[in-house]
């Protein structure tokens, strides 16, 4: 834990993946936070990824904001904005370097003109992880794996895609603007009708943890009060879905090369069950480790 301190605001700042770092105030700073009109008033990290930090924070009055943050204290010079006025924010800053430690700043500013400042805070990312490559008809998809908070969930993709388990299946659901869907071996014969039904025979345990961000590499599921997931079948979305956040899917890796062939992808001319009509093949999946 270290305290940090600057314009009369106290930031205490603790590692870990729940919304643990605070804003305090004492003495003169409610003077000038009543003063001001507008304070930051919680701060936290929703995850630390090696490529990767989710902040969000919280303000007294509905705000616009912007993170600021870079190599050195006194070179913020990467800017994020927070999106339209409210009292919750969460921006993702990406992409980041492995293991690497940063300095960042919240500025927010109500519609009273009113601007606050969040002292300069520091975010170190973790290790990189496992690694795969989707090698598909439409060009290479690289992909960090999350075996700190999937552990199981990766050691399965890891061990089907060594035994060659997804090699010849296809993308069957692909929805621009949503998400790609593939890793069924009923896709690889000619009977569309039962594309999205097959997988090993077993399911996974629930891993629910990271949300689901742009490039995100999660695990497809049917309904079930466990949440447990297919034993197979995955997706990248296209988009963030904040949606499958709430509805607690489970996120085990993201896409570090390759935006570009899951957007081609998607965009595939397909049919009404959203099943391309050119097959689209997963020639192989390599574990890079």
């Amino acid at each position: 834990m270290k305290p940090i301190f600057a314009n009369a605001v106290r930031l205490t700042l603790i590692a870990g993946t729940a919304i643990t770092l605070f804003f305090g105030c004492g003495g003169d700073a409610d003077v000038a936070t009543k003063a001001d009109g507008l304070e930051i008033t919680r701060v936290g990290f929703v995850r630390r990824l090696p490529r990767m930090a989710v902040i969000r924070w919280k303000t007294s009055a509905l705000s616009a904001g912007v993170v600021r943050y870079g190599f050195h204290p006194d070179s913020l010079d990467i800017e994020v904005k927070s999106g339209p006025a409210a009292r919750e924010h969460r921006v993702t800053l990406e992409p980041l370097a492995h293991k690497t430690k940063y300095f960042y700043q919240i500025t927010v500013n109500d519609r009273d003109g009113n601007q606050s400042a969040s002292n300069i805070g520091e975010l170190v990312t973790p290790m990189g992880r496992r690694m795969a490559r989707i090698e598909t008809d439409y060009g290479d998809i690289t992909l960090e794996l999350f075996g700190d908070i999937a552990p199981g969930h990766v050691t399965n993709f890891a061990d089907l895609a060594r035994s060659g388990f997804y090699n010849g299946t296809t993308f069957h659901r692909v929805i621009p603007g949503f998400m790609i869907q593939g890793g069924d071996p009923n896709s690889r014969d000619k009977i569309r009708s039962n594309d999205g039904r097959g997988g090993p025979g077993y399911t996974q345990p629930a891993e629910i943890s990271a949300p689901h961000l742009r490039g995100s590499l999660a695990a497809a599921r049917t309904s079930n009060p466990e949440k447990r997931s297919s034993g197979s079948q995955f997706y990248i979305c296209v988009a963030a879905q904040p949606g499958l956040d709430e509805a607690g899917y489970t996120v085990f890796g993201q896409i570090v090369s390759g935006l570009d062939v899951v957007d081609r992808i998607a965009s595939a001319r397909r049919d009404g069950n959203d099943n391309p009509y050119e097959k689209i093949k997963v020639n192989d999946i390599r574990m890079i480790d």
